[in-house]
């Protein structure tokens, strides 16, 4: 519903103002200085002065806040009032000169903005709400071990090319380029956040221009048929005689016998085992929700490991040792026990994924299946993933070469 005016014109006398008393609203225009008015709430019973004006040489109108009743007499109102319409006269627009002073104190608060307090807010802001919960988690141990150590005192606006550059490379030195590059690649994050929401000046990310490097190519282990069945037998050795608990070994086979990614048995749920429909129903990986189907083998295994802990009250199928609300963790050490007791070299628990896509490759399996099984979400990826054996190579070369020559 609009709100309705009563408008007219009349001399401000404080005798006349002070008692004013009205059942509707009203607006009262000063007959002595042009453009003054009055506003009368009603409701509220507040009588508050303006000022309406057209800045000299433009095209703009400005109603000005003079002040309200009682804060001010009338003779206060109109010594403003002459005041404010010489300097509007001479072009002066308090609106320009209050929005460039809050322009000033934005920039001035901006300036004591420290990165670490920043950071954080787009982490809350940003990183929250758009990313997976574990690169929130990533991205908070970074700010914590990387970040604010060297980079989290200084105001965001500091940050310069230079100091980025030295920072990097300190850090790749300190840690590995891998993590220097990740670490770069969250500020630059944060920056594009800030530009955005006007802490930074727009385009003026520099991390960029920061020339990033690699590390050296790791030489992959993969287990052959003959490794797995090492592999298979130290497990089992493990269970009975390694000093960590039978559950990370059991953890540990599942993943061998799936190709899945370590997070996505650590952190497997009861809920999405479908042994009924021979599938693990991942609620999350990497690739975002997917199906995982289960080998005749990994069914009895898992069948096994869930009948083990069906009496707990977790939700994991390897549930965590000490603490069985979370899942289980940190399987390495009882990984490397077992290839230790199997004489099998040094590897990464990845590698056992690593490994059955590649035994898989070489059996000539169909390349699109491999991708599904994998939870790959393109077949380039399984192509890269899939190295040949140098021996399965080899051999192809021998067949060739054979052709050849007949």
């Amino acid at each position: 519903m609009a709100i309705t005016w009563e408008c007219y014109k009349k001399p401000f006398k404080d005798q006349w103002i002070r008692v004013l008393k009205a059942e509707t609203n009203q607006q009262i225009s000063d007959t002595t200085i042009p453009g003054l008015y009055m506003r009368y709430s009603a409701t509220t019973g507040r009588k508050v002065f303006y000022l309406g004006c057209r800045i000299r040489g433009t095209s703009t109108h400005r109603n000005i806040l003079i002040g309200r009743y009682g804060d001010m007499n009338v003779e206060d109102i109109r010594t403003k009032a002459t005041i404010l319409r010489k300097q509007l006269t001479e072009g002066y627009d308090p609106m320009q000169e209050l929005r460039e002073r809050r322009i000033r104190e934005r920039e001035a608060a901006i300036k004591k903005r420290k990165v670490s307090d920043l950071l954080q807010e787009y982490i809350d802001k940003c990183a929250k709400l758009t990313k997976k919960p574990a690169t929130v988690s990533t991205n908070i141990a970074q700010k914590r071990l990387y970040i604010d150590p060297v980079l989290g005192d200084m105001y965001v606006t500091e940050l310069k090319l230079p100091i980025l550059i030295d920072f990097y490379n300190d850090l790749s030195q300190k840690t590995s380029f891998s993590t220097a590059n990740k670490v770069i690649w969250l500020i630059s994050h944060f920056w594009k956040w800030c530009e955005k929401y006007e802490y930074l000046p727009l385009n003026s990310n520099p991390c960029a221009r920061i020339e990033k490097k690699k590390n050296p190519k790791i030489k992959y282990t993969l287990l052959d048929i003959d490794g797995y069945k090492k592999l298979f037998k130290a497990l089992d050795d493990g269970i009975e005689d390694s000093p960590y608990h039978p559950r990370f070994y059991k953890a540990i086979r599942i993943i061998a016998l799936t190709g899945c990614r370590y997070s996505e048995i650590s952190d497997l749920k009861r809920t999405e085992v479908a042994l009924d429909r021979r599938v693990l129903d991942l609620e999350d990986s990497k690739t975002g929700p997917r199906q995982v189907p289960l080998s005749d083998t990994a069914i009895e295994e898992l069948t096994k490991c869930l009948n083990e802990t069906k009496n707990l009250n977790t939700p994991y199928v390897f549930p965590g040792i000490k603490d069985i609300t979370k899942p289980i963790c940190e399987l390495r050490k009882a990984f490397q026990w077992a290839l230790d007791h199997a004489g099998l070299p040094h590897m990464r628990i990845h590698d056992l994924r690593h490994s059955f896509i590649t035994i898989g490759a070489n059996m000539g399996e169909n390349m699109m299946a491999i991708k599904d099984v994998a939870g790959h979400a393109d077949v380039t990826m399984t192509e890269w993933y899939s190295h040949l054996s140098m021996d399965c190579a080899r051999n192809t070369a021998n067949n060739i070469v054979k052709a050849i020559v007949g």
